[in-house]
């Protein structure tokens, strides 16, 4: 087991209130990056995320599928406290 950090940029033409939930959303995480197939069959998570919330996304690439295990984080919380989860 090991501990991975991946950061990127992107620029959204859409106000912070959609971009946030439509990223927090892990089944739609298949339509921005082409390697994960988002949620596996049958696990179903309740929206929006709760800090703490725990979650296997199934990330298909072509010698191996992973699973990664995700926590929902507080972060959002303390920087939008108007939009706690």
């Amino acid at each position: 087991m090991g501990v991975m950090s991946v950061t990127s940029e992107t620029i959204f033409n859409y106000p912070p209130e959609i971009i946030y939930d439509f990223v927090s959303n892990p089944s739609n995480w298949g339509r921005t990056y082409g390697g994960s197939a988002g949620l596996p069959e049958g696990q179903k998570l309740t929206l929006p995320l709760k800090v703490g919330d725990v979650w296997i996304e199934e990330v298909a690439l072509p010698n191996n599928t992973y699973h990664p295990k995700w926590v929902s984080p507080p972060i959002y919380e303390l920087l939008n406290p108007s939009r706690a989860l």
